[in-house]
């Protein structure tokens, strides 16, 4: 009984993060759907506004919880089975670098934790205990790694809920203004604290109580929590995904991205395919263009694997009966 309690407590640390931003954002639907367009905006006299209202903004929030449940649920890229038979048919022609905290393109690693060869940029995570291919992070809030395919879905789910709550932000301000005007004038005349209080709730028109008025200004300070929080974190993501760099490679410094394929575009493609209407669903890529195991060159900073590479970071893998190899990634990895 002891251990499955610890097991239960585990579990629910892990999935503290994801219940508390589900949580946060279902609030703020239902407040601005039921107190904010359903009784806030008739009493200030614009029930013409709802549905044009109503429409956008539940589509943002549909759109950001499709993209938030397939960021969580996907397998975010483990390294798939064929990649076994390819180290192994490639023998010693594939030369297997040890980790280092700076940028290998074009080269295998072996992994401490797993003691099993893996692609570039590929990592583990301590987290879910497994190497991720095009490895992120591991996020708490969506109890996830953030890997090849899932990356997608996770800049679609920050992108449409910064939406969904600037949106709802915008729409409220012009109410709040009036409200705030009303309880203005209210505090002028305050002179105790209760009348302080008060002076909060003093825009009572049909069908709004002093409840339904503080809901109200729950949904502007969550509304602006929300936008704060996620315009900063897409500010932090969008860039590194544009330069086509993971949070890890990012505090690498040992030579230029050598993934980088010259603009913005191109680079996100690596994340969502070629451009097209896919890019706003929450689908996987209907074109992608590399399979997360081998990567096209950025540049001329990006070498060949080469024996010529010091032979302390070099581990050479046994070599059994050979079987074809796959040529997308054959070539990237330097195997002839």
């Amino acid at each position: 009984g002891e251990f499955g309690m610890s097991g239960f407590q585990e579990r629910m640390l892990r999935k503290g993060h994801m219940i508390a931003s589900v949580s946060l954002f279902l609030f703020l639907t239902v407040d601005y759907n039921v107190i904010f367009l359903g009784r806030v905006l008739v009493a200030a006299g614009k029930a013409d506004w709802v549905w044009p209202l109503r429409v956008p903004f539940n589509g943002l929030v549909g759109m950001a919880m499709a993209c938030y449940f397939r960021a969580h649920r996907m397998d975010p890229g483990h390294v798939p089975a064929p990649w076994k038979d390819f180290v192994m048919s490639s023998g010693q022609r594939l030369l297997i670098a040890a980790p280092r905290e700076e940028w290998q393109p074009a080269k295998a690693t072996m992994c401490r934790r797993c003691a099993l060869p893996r692609p570039e940029r590929a990592h583990h995570c301590s987290m879910c205990g497994l190497c991720i291919l095009r490895y992120d992070h591991h996020c708490p809030w969506i109890d996830n790694c953030v890997g090849f395919y899932n990356h997608k879905f996770f800049l679609l789910a920050m992108g449409y809920g910064c939406l969904a709550s600037l949106f709802s932000l915008l729409t409220v301000l012009p109410v709040l203004y009036e409200v705030l005007l009303a309880a203005g004038g209210a505090l002028g005349n305050a002179r105790s604290v209760g009348d302080v209080v008060a002076a909060g709730c003093v825009w009572e028109k049909e069908a709004v109580s002093p409840y339904v008025l503080v809901a109200f200004y729950m949904l502007c300070c969550l509304g602006f929590l929300l936008c704060t929080m996620l315009a900063w974190l897409v500010s932090i993501h969008l860039p590194l995904a544009w330069s086509n760099t993971t949070t890890v490679e990012g505090n690498y410094d040992n030579m230029e991205n050598p993934f980088d394929l010259g603009s913005r575009m191109k680079n996100l493609t690596q994340i969502f395919g070629e451009p097209g209407v896919d890019w706003v669903l929450p689908t996987r890529p209907f074109r992608p263009v590399c399979d997360g195991v081998a990567f096209p060159p950025g540049g001329a900073l990006r070498p060949p694997l080469s024996p010529s590479l010091p032979m302390d970071c070099l581990l050479p893998v046994s070599s059994p009966p050979p079987l074809e190899l796959p040529p997308s990634w054959a070539g990237p990895l330097g195997v002839r």
